[in-house]
């Protein structure tokens, strides 16, 4: 056994040793790494990502923000900000209402059958400029239901909301409305 033991030391010392250079050049990058993923990043787009071990936050560079979510993946562009609780949403789509106050589902009926379509809400600033202070295309559920977490830049802010959907007319809150905590919508009564 002691043997084994020693060969095994002679076997990882010969390794370490024929690959020191690389080693040194794998710590010196994650030095690097690790320093530029800190919080004094000039930002201009980013995710991130968790799982049960690990989560994952990144930052690139673009000054819109938009998201847009396919399949069980959400792709971001703009500032990363962190998110406020969900914003809730109730919609019907004409083309696809069943009665009874659900939607068909036309994404794949049979795998997700409680996803009815995929819309895009839009939050415009209060002085009409039409350019999108914050956008993101999210699944409408058969029940009319959207939810959506939103950046903590648009809390407390009036904003019309727009919202977008393939085939059909893109609609416009009549008056601004102004984004809180507690947050839920409902446009299918009067």
């Amino acid at each position: 056994m002691e043997l084994f033991v020693r060969v095994v030391k002679f076997v990882l010392m010969v390794f370490v040793i024929s690959h020191m250079r690389k080693i040194f050049i794998f710590c010196v990058i994650l030095s690097f790494t690790s320093m530029a993923h800190g919080q004094n990043v000039l930002s201009s787009a980013g995710s991130n990502q968790q799982s049960a071990m690990l989560q994952q936050s990144y930052t690139l560079g673009e000054p819109f923000i938009s998201e847009s979510i396919i399949g069980a993946n959400t792709f971001s562009k703009g500032f990363q900000q962190p998110e406020i609780p969900i914003f809730n949403l109730r919609m019907f789509i004409e083309g696809t209402y069943l009665g009874g106050g659900f939607l068909q589902s036309v994404i794949d009926p049979i795998n997700l059958p409680l996803l009815a379509d995929t819309v895009t809400i839009s939050f415009i600033d209060s002085d009409l400029n039409s350019t999108p202070v914050f956008e993101k295309k999210i699944l409408l559920q058969t029940d009319g239901w959207i939810s959506a977490p939103l950046p903590v830049m648009l809390f407390g802010h009036p904003y019309y909301l727009k919202i977008n959907h393939r085939n059909s007319i893109e609609t416009w809150s009549k008056f601004p409305i102004s984004i809180s905590t507690a947050n839920k919508f409902d446009l299918t009564t009067p």
